[in-house]
């Protein structure tokens, strides 16, 4: 188990022959913004930007983000199987910018399994510890036989491993491998498969292999890319569980890509979101949930999505729109007074939206959509604009709403805002505003 800490990372890639930059998904600097990478990275592509990012020993941290954030890329960075553009990677006290993926002493576990096919589970499981094994016998290390020695143990293992197991040749080696793979495979629940190849396993047996095959090899860190995304939801629901158990059982420091948010708020002790190349925030589930530090985050944590509604602040406490005129609580009279009749973004979940009476407080609604869910009802709504505007993205509003209260396409509604569960965001820095 160790630390690792990334310091200032990037990662650039020179556009292919013919290939415009600008045709790359590339977010230019903002106004302002600095870069401390190398001046001929102005013609690359960058993928990572200023990463920078302390996972601590037997930590759980997990990297969330849309598709092409680039945190399967960072994954891949700290595996050693992509090269860094600049910035240092530490795994305990040693950097490991230059050293090969086999000498950094992390384990990763693909989306694709990766299992060899010809090989049983046993084989699967056990083959990176007979590889270190016989490095560590060949340089010196334990179990250090002759050289001689060493190749006529393993010519007998691997002539005698298909004869009866009472015809077999086990050297000393190999019975500390059995022991392990065993161990492991009692861990996972799958000393019933050891003798089964890929091509017999269901999908969740199959992770259970992969995973086992990291185990195994006893790791500093854990990488997970996404390991789960092939499973059905039942399976991996019931998989997350199990992956969770196992990191705290082993204490192992575990780093884990997704692109779900629901796996990365149910396990992670830390979460970091990207976008964009970049870090946007580092903080435990709840404090992501609860105090977002930007629009960003505060979309794409939460199912459904935050709704997000443009009003104008008038000074000390009140915020109008077309449709509403809310006094808000005295707690946002000092952050909010620079904006004095100024547009912002006002953020509410739809859980913290409740269904009320008329009144100049609460938003009319009409209906678009309604989805039952058994435990809960979403609702697609639209607020009800003067005249015939068409609707838009910033007048449709999701809501959640008990089970029990029937509600149909088209009916109007009034809607509360719970006045202790609203956000406010800069409509120009998108950053979240904090009482």
């Amino acid at each position: 188990m160790a630390e690792v800490v990334l310091e200032n990372v990037y990662k650039s890639f020179s556009p292919r022959q013919g290939e415009s930059v600008t045709s790359q998904t590339q977010s230019p600097l903002k106004p302002g913004e600095k870069t401390d990478a190398p001046r001929e990275r102005a013609e690359s592509v960058n993928v990572l930007r200023r990463i920078n990012l302390t996972i601590a020993d037997g930590e759980f941290m997990v990297l969330v983000g849309p598709s092409g954030c680039g945190k399967s890329t960072l994954l891949r960075l700290i595996a050693g199987l992509e090269v860094m553009t600049g910035g240092n990677i530490w795994v305990g006290d040693r950097l490991i910018n230059d050293l090969p993926p086999k000498e950094r002493d992390i384990a990763m576990v693909f989306q694709s399994y990766a299992l060899y096919p010809h090989m049983t589970v046993y084989d699967n499981i056990a083959f990176g510890l007979r590889r270190r094994f016989r490095k560590a016998g060949e340089a010196g290390g334990e179990n250090n036989h002759s050289p001689l020695r060493n190749f006529a143990e393993n010519l007998f293992v691997g002539v005698t491993r298909k004869l009866p197991k009472g015809l077999r040749y086990v050297s000393d080696k190999e019975r500390a491998v059995d022991e392990q793979v065993r161990s492991v495979a009692q861990l996972l629940q799958i000393e019933t498969l050891l003798n089964r190849l890929p091509k017999q396993l269901s999908g969740g047996q199959r992770q259970r292999v992969a995973l086992g095959r990291a185990i195994a090899r006893d790791p500093q860190v854990f990488l997970m890319d996404e390991p789960l995304s092939n499973l059905d939801a039942k399976l991996r629901a019931e998989t997350r569980a199990q992956i969770v158990k196992l990191q705290r059982q082993l204490g192992t420091t575990t780093i884990y890509v997704t692109h779900d948010q629901t796996e990365a708020m149910t396990m992670g002790d830390r979460i970091a979101i990207m976008s964009e190349g970049k870090i946007q925030q580092v903080a435990s589930p709840l404090e992501l949930y609860n105090r977002p530090a930007n629009l960003f985050v505060a979309e794409f944590i939460g199912s459904p999505p935050m709704n997000f509604i443009p009003v104008e602040f008038h000074a000390p406490q009140l915020i109008t729109h077309s449709q509403l005129r809310f006094t808000l609580p005295e707690v946002w009279a000092n952050a909010l007074q620079k904006y004095d009749r100024k547009t912002l973004i006002l953020g509410i979940r739809p859980e913290h939206l409740n269904l009320s009476m008329p009144a100049t407080k609460n938003l009319p609604v009409q209906v678009d959509l309604v989805e039952n869910l058994g435990n809960d009802s979403f609702l697609a709504v639209k607020i009800a604009e003067p005249g015939s505007q068409p609707a838009t993205t910033a007048n449709s509003l999701q809501v959640r709403i008990p089970p029990d209260r029937f509600v149909q396409v088209g009916e109007q509604l009034w809607l509360s805002l719970n006045p202790e569960k609203i956000h406010f965001f800069d409509p120009e820095t998108e950053l979240a505003i904090f009482p």
